[in-house]
């Protein structure tokens, strides 16, 4: 792991997120420091904007994996997830790897695919697809899915739900 830290949920400190990102220094990033700021105030502002509870923390998580300058980002939250076809994790079986069309885009088309019942994928390239709707409020997903390799988004009834962004060698 190479560092782990816990913000209060509050788009306010966004700011102290970023201050902490500009404090250690990743070597053989796969993405600009730029972009990874990016992809944390999305998935941050996402966290804070679905809180339950003034007081909750938003956990930032990141580590490397297994492949050579791989990053793995992890941001939990308490939001209630993304809605596609009226359920928020607990998908059918009829819908596992089935893709849905979530926000049509001129420039990039975002797609869910639930991949067990309490875990989507988000791609914006795929076929076969089915439409479903996704709350103007969540649409930060696109930048994320535009900058990363792979963006999961995993419900845990039991516990804290948490948003995973993988990012791995540069091409």
């Amino acid at each position: 792991m190479l560092a782990t830290n816990s913000f209060k949920a509050d788009i306010n400190n966004l700011a102290v997120l970023i201050d902490w990102i500009d404090q250690f220094e990743i070597e053989n990033l796969p993405i600009s420091k730029v972009k990874l700021k990016l992809l944390l105030n999305e998935a941050f502002v996402n966290a804070c904007e679905n809180v339950n509870d003034a007081a909750t923390e938003v956990r930032v998580i990141i580590k490397r994996l297994s492949r050579r300058h791989g990053l793995s980002i992890i941001v939990t939250d308490q939001g209630r997830g993304f809605n596609i076809d009226g359920l928020r994790g607990g998908f059918k079986p009829a819908m596992i790897g089935k893709s849905y069309l979530v926000s049509p885009h001129p420039n990039l088309d975002l797609y869910a695919i639930p991949e067990n019942v309490n875990k989507i994928s988000f791609s914006s390239t795929v076929t076969n697809t089915h439409r479903a709707s996704l709350p103007d409020r969540s649409r930060g997903i696109l930048s994320m899915v535009n900058v990363a390799d792979k963006v999961e988004y995993f419900y845990d009834p039991d516990s804290f739900n948490y948003l995973k962004i993988s990012l791995f060698n540069p091409k």
